[in-house]
This record gives structure tokens, C-alpha cells and sequence, in this order.
């Protein structure tokens, strides 16, 4: 924080730097720094009336600006991978001002091709250290890929706009609702569950279809059968033994 000029010619200029690290709990603001020369004319050093030897000096002010830069953290995002058409996605995401100057109109909303309400979330003025959360419930447009952004948007200490996306995509597929299970829609699930699927006695695939679904009703009611009739066969072997013992 100290330099040494020999000299400095008539009509010249010496220009000379520094860093300076602010303290990291500063607030945005201007801080004042006083610049102190000190130097001899040709004469060199000079006594004053005192019999004191001194040099000239000469102190400057200036206003340094210290901005914190901002830090708004997103985190906690739930998003699904897919969806149906015409049913709610939600979306979540947590936020946080890990920085140490205020978030001013903080705004979240979310953009894409979808529809719904209150996609947009007015915070306000957010200060260092808060904590707050962005949900809302969207309706996709159309099967397919479905492009989205959670947007937040303020200004720093200094009135700088500041904008943060958060990309997310949704594959968005059609709902069977109120409506009969295909054949195929069969097939593919047992599929996925490694069953194979064969026409009994060379039936169709529909009437193959309806025998493993009948036969496996006929097993569950038989279970039931028997469990009922051993349940009364116990309890008739109990009052008898009751009967007994009177």
C-alpha cells in the first residue's frame, strides 16, 4: 500500500496499481479511501519556522463502490420424466440467498408449452440468508417432448437485472382414461412382467386373453372356498371340543 517515485519530470505522469480485497462481510455500498502523498519541491526538504524539517503532503479521497455478488442457490428440483396429456405435472425447487446483499423483486415463474395458474411467484424484496420454495401445477399442450424453464428474475444492490434458468424436459404421452384396454396395451404389459402370452387350444388372442383372466378369478374365488370351509370346519371342532369338556 506504499509507493516510491524518484522523480517525477515537469508536465509528466507515473501510474502505478493495486488490489484491494474488501472484507467479505461488507455491504454494497461506496467506501472512502484517503490517498496520502508526501514529496519535495527542487529544493529538497524544507525547515519550517519551528527550525522543523518537513516535505510537502497532500491528501486525496476517493469513493471505492463494493458490490456483493449475487448467489441464489436452486436446489431440491421435482420434475417428473414423463407425464399424460391433459392430467397436472407438478414442479417443485427450493431457493436460497447464500450471498450477502438483498435480492430485490425476486420473481419465479415458469415458461413452456403448457398452460395452468399462478405460474408466476412474486417474492419481493429477498435478503441474505432467506429461504423459500416455487410449486405450481402445469397442463401440457401435446404428446411429445415438452420443453420448460423455472425462470427467476431481480435486481442486485447496484440495479442490475439478473436473470437464472433452470432447463427441464418432459416426455408427455397419451392417457387411456374411461376407455377399454386394447389387446396390445395386454401384450405389452404382460411383456414387461416376462410373462408370455399363448393361445389355449388354439384360440384367439382376445379369447386367450379372457381365459387367463377367468382363470385366475376361478383360483382366487377356490381360495377363498377353501379357506372359508376350513375356517367353519375349525370352529365346528372347537365348539365340540367345548361341548366335551362340559
Amino acid at each position: 500500500n506504499m509507493f516510491f517515485i524518484d522523480s517525477i519530470p515537469a508536465n509528466d505522469r507515473v501510474r502505478k496499481s493495486i488490489t484491494l480485497f474488501p472484507k467479505v462481510d461488507l455491504q454494497t455500498k461506496s467506501y472512502p479511501i484517503i490517498i496520502k502523498l508526501e514529496y519535495e519541491d527542487e529544493k529538497g526538504i524544507t525547515q519550517n519556522e519551528a527550525g522543523i524539517i518537513q516535505q510537502h503532503t497532500a491528501d486525496l479521497e476517493i469513493n471505492l463502490p463494493v458490490v456483493q455478488e449475487p448467489r441464489l442457490k436452486i436446489d431440491n428440483i421435482s420434475i417428473p420424466a414423463e407425464a399424460g396429456i391433459g392430467a397436472p405435472v407438478k414442479i417443485y425447487a427450493d431457493f436460497y440467498n447464500m450471498g450477502r446483499g438483498t435480492l430485490n423483486n425476486l420473481i419465479v415463474k415458469a415458461e413452456g408449452n403448457f398452460s395452468g395458474d399462478q405460474l408466476s411467484f412474486f417474492v419481493g424484496n429477498f435478503a441474505a440468508g432467506g429461504s423459500d420454495f416455487f410449486e405450481v401445477s402445469i397442463f401440457p399442450n401435446e404428446i411429445g417432448e415438452l420443453k420448460g424453464s423455472i425462470v427467476f428474475l431481480f435486481e442486485d444492490d447496484m440495479g442490475r437485472q439478473n436473470e437464472i434458468r433452470e432447463n427441464f424436459n418432459i416426455t408427455i404421452v397419451e392417457n387411456v382414461v374411461g376407455g377399454e384396454i386394447s389387446q396390445e396395451d395386454i401384450e405389452r404389459k404382460m411383456t414387461e412382467m416376462g410373462v408370455e402370452m399363448q393361445d389355449p387350444m388354439g384360440a384367439d388372442r382376445k379369447s386367450g386373453a379372457a381365459w387367463i383372466i377367468g382363470a385366475l378369478l376361478v383360483l382366487t374365488l377356490g381360495g377363498i372356498i377353501v379357506f372359508v370351509r376350513k375356517r367353519r370346519k375349525k370352529m365346528r371342532a372347537l365348539e365340540e371340543g367345548m361341548m366335551t369338556d362340559e
